[in-house]
């Protein structure tokens, strides 16, 4: 039998990243959390759940060409053009993607480590990570890369950014 205090003794303490991740947060911007239910639900009040992406699925349209990629190709080429303000991740359920995208993220040369966030666990100690896109010419936006636009929704629709349909 599990209890209270053991039953979510396997989930990292959320305090601490959401704590640094809340300092940088502005409600315009986008952002790739590995735990996306956690800024949902605790930074509500700060930033709409339409402007935080997730490591189990992602699509992202290239500006300039109009194709729509999916999952590792979509990440590298919003991660290239910028896309996102931060990325917070723990190489935890998708540790193999995490990998891939600090790869990414290192040969764009647009993003950098900002914080290292520790944790313990019943299963041991783990870190998350927040990476921030720099500032200046290689980092925001300077590509033409631009967010996408939203559109009102008839009942039935579901919700898609612009260029995702």
């Amino acid at each position: 039998t599990k209890t209270i205090g053991t039953e979510y003794a396997g989930w990292p303490n959320s305090r601490p990243v959401m704590a640094a991740l809340s300092r940088l947060l502005k409600p315009a911007d986008y952002y790739l959390v590995e735990d996306p239910s956690l800024v949902t639900y605790y930074l509500r009040s700060q930033i709409s759940f339409l402007h935080v992406d997730s490591t189990f699925g992602f699509s992202y349209t290239d500006p300039q060409t109009g194709q729509r990629l999916v999952n590792v190709p979509a990440y590298a080429l919003a991660i290239r053009q910028g896309y996102f303000a931060a990325i917070v991740i723990r190489f935890g359920a998708t540790a193999a993607l995490d990998r891939t995208l600090v790869r990414d993220m290192r040969a764009s040369g647009r993003y950098r480590l900002t914080e290292v966030v520790p944790y313990r666990t019943s299963y041991g100690p783990g870190a998350y990570q927040i990476w921030t896109l720099v500032a200046g010419p290689a980092g925001r936006r300077s590509d033409g890369a631009r967010k996408p636009k939203f559109v009102t929704l008839k009942v039935g629709d579901t919700l898609a950014r612009q260029g995702d349909r």
